[in-house]
């Protein structure tokens, strides 16, 4: 099976243009704010807000778990393995609902007492009727 080189060329061209075409459509196609083929995701992900932490993340891994898995790879995996059992068995993500709870009894309370210190401090500015009429008199 012996293929023409200018056949051959002339598929690619075909090919090539074929997805132009494509990617035109596709971006005409796409809603306003859209971000359109790997650009638009790069420039996505270059402004997001975690960012920083993910970069944080893999400096601490390139710098601390890189050096213990060369030198003890089931130390790791281990302690991999140990904090996945622990996660598992507290459960954190269930105390995201009692702590709801308990901002809101914390607000429920930090109102009562703004509330009775206002009162207090209302009162002590002031002055008793008693002592105004023993003013007067």
């Amino acid at each position: 099976m012996n293929i023409d080189k200018s056949a051959a060329a002339s598929a690619l061209q075909r090919l090539q243009a074929s997805r132009e075409r494509l990617a035109g459509e596709l971006a005409a196609r796409a809603p306003a704010g859209t971000p359109s083929g790997n650009r638009g995701a790069a420039d996505w992900l270059g402004s997001h807000p975690l960012l920083a932490a993910a970069g944080l993340a893999r400096h601490a891994g390139d710098e601390l778990l890189r050096p213990t898995a060369a030198e003890h790879p089931f130390l790791l995996v281990g302690g991999a393995f140990g904090l996945g059992a622990m996660l598992a068995w507290c459960r954190p993500w269930r105390a995201l609902r009692d702590a709801r709870l308990l901002e809101l009894v914390a607000r429920t309370a930090l109102a009562s007492a703004t509330a009775r210190g206002a009162a207090s401090s209302y009162s002590r500015s002031r002055p008793a009727p008693m002592a105004r009429a023993a003013a007067d008199s």
